[in-house]
């Protein structure tokens, strides 16, 4: 798991080196977790723009989510992060989207949502993201968690590349 957080870090690092920090704020450590975010965020949003709603329920195998199941997931996932990163409880279930909405309409809709949610997170203070915190018995702090929800949106955007390039569509981190 820290080698994948530590790959994160290394291969975002140039792309984050060209995004405008979020803040220009003392709050470094926040808006550098921020500016990493936005990354793979902005290519997912643009993925589901791109995809047309009759692929939405696309399986490469009957064992995977669909393409639709994990635009709602990465939703999910943002609510879980950074509820857990504003010291909220975990959501219960923390799986409704996925579970619930199908149309882009309504996946559109609860990407807007979680990045609501997580604006809240990221425009703490790195004081207050020093706080201790717990990720399914892992002890940590905000500002990991903050990471972490950055490092879930790109693993599940390369699963989003990879079902697009199945169908042919170029996805957005490979266009000009």
């Amino acid at each position: 798991m820290r080698r994948t957080v530590l790959m994160l870090f290394i291969v975002a690092g140039p792309a984050v080196a060209q995004q405008p920090m979020a803040s220009t704020s003392s709050n470094v450590a926040v808006s550098t977790a921020q500016a990493v975010w936005m990354v793979p965020r902005n290519f997912v949003v643009r993925a589901l723009a791109q995809v047309p709603d009759s692929l939405l329920a696309f399986k490469p195998t009957p064992e995977v989510r669909s393409l639709g199941q994990l635009f709602a997931h990465i939703a999910d996932g943002e609510h879980l992060f950074c509820s857990l990163g504003l010291g909220e409880s975990a959501p219960n279930p923390f799986d409704v989207t996925e579970k619930t909405k199908t149309t882009k309409a309504e996946l559109r809709r609860a990407l807007e949502e979680s990045k609501a949610h997580c604006d809240k997170a990221y425009a703490q203070t790195d004081a207050a993201a020093q706080t201790p915190a717990e990720f399914f018995g892992q002890k940590a702090n905000r500002l990991w968690l903050l990471n972490m929800n950055a490092a879930h949106d790109y693993e599940h955007y390369g699963n989003i590349v990879t079902y697009m390039r199945l169908k042919g569509l170029t996805p957005p981190s490979s266009q000009q």
